[in-house]
């Protein structure tokens, strides 16, 4: 019994305390009694919503589309449910003739036509299986666009690749022909043996051919200029009932390594075949990176 007067006591208090205080006027007390509902009703959104209020959820909401709005010109950005398939790099394919490829982002056009050459790299070589007592008979000479004192020489897109083999010969030697060779491959630990990029062929002379010569003199240097235009790579697309072809830029060298894990590279050289005739005679074959 003591229970029961005690819950009722504490209602009545509750209630006299909700009550509004005498002498206020209709628009006063109703005001109250609007604001005591409203506080009521939010009291009971922040329990059924777990905390958080449905008047704070629609305000979030309207702020988020308020924001939106003003950053993409009022227009709703869909809800992407998979990520776009990436475009980055895939080139323009034409029917036939495709026009030189566009420059690579990041990158400026560097026009050298007419340019003189601003520096010349020499390679010399020695016979196969000889000692070092002897001296090379067979030098290369680079002309590019590299920086005086470079270790390397600089090609760009369209260019040529200009030089000379000088050959000097001791003694008679049953050369059959010189070729030059300039060649772009790129390989990674996952495909090393992958067609090269390019490659370019020149004959400097053969012991067959029209150059004036059925064979190479001794105890002079001979000079073979050469000149192999380096061409942007095309690539073909077949299908069922055409084939498009496309152009694109030539990647510069480069290399990366990384212990225990991928590694690949983008490499450019020159290489040079001397070939003989003989049983007992061997070619020389040689790489300038």
């Amino acid at each position: 019994m003591s229970l029961l007067k005690n819950v009722l006591r504490k209602n009545s208090a509750t209630t006299s305390s909700d009550a509004p205080p005498p002498g206020l006027s209709p628009e006063s007390r109703e005001s109250l009694l609007m604001a005591k509902m409203k506080k009521s009703a939010d009291a009971i959104s922040l329990r059924s919503a777990g905390g958080v209020s449905i008047r704070s959820v629609l305000s979030i909401a309207e702020s988020v589309s308020s924001f939106t709005s003003q950053l993409f010109g009022g227009q709703r950005v869909p809800k992407r449910r998979r990520p776009e398939i990436s475009r980055l790099g895939v080139p323009t394919w034409y029917n036939k003739d495709p026009p030189p490829p566009p420059e690579m982002p990041g990158t400026e056009k560097i026009d050298l036509s007419g340019e003189p050459y601003t520096a010349a790299h020499a390679y010399s070589f020695r016979a196969f299986a000889v000692g070092d007592d002897v001296p090379p008979y067979c030098t290369v000479v680079l002309y590019s666009y590299a920086e005086p004192g470079a270790l390397h020489p600089r090609y760009y897109d369209d260019t040529k690749v200009r030089g000379e083999v000088r050959i000097r010969l001791a003694k008679t030697d049953p050369i059959t022909s010189v070729d030059v060779w300039c060649i772009a491959k790129a390989s990674s630990v996952f495909n090393v043996n992958r067609d090269p990029l390019i490659n370019s062929h020149a004959n400097l002379w053969s012991r067959d051919g029209n150059h004036g010569l059925s064979k190479l003199p001794t105890q002079q240097t001979l000079v073979f200029p050469f000149e192999i235009p380096v061409f942007p790579k095309s690539i073909k697309e077949q299908k069922q009932d055409s084939t498009n072809v496309t152009r694109v830029p030539l990647p510069p060298s480069f290399r990366f390594t990384e212990v225990g894990a991928f590694s690949g590279d983008i490499k450019y050289y020159i290489g040079i075949n001397i070939k003989r005739s003989g049983m007992l005679s061997h070619d020389d074959e040689w790489n300038v990176h």
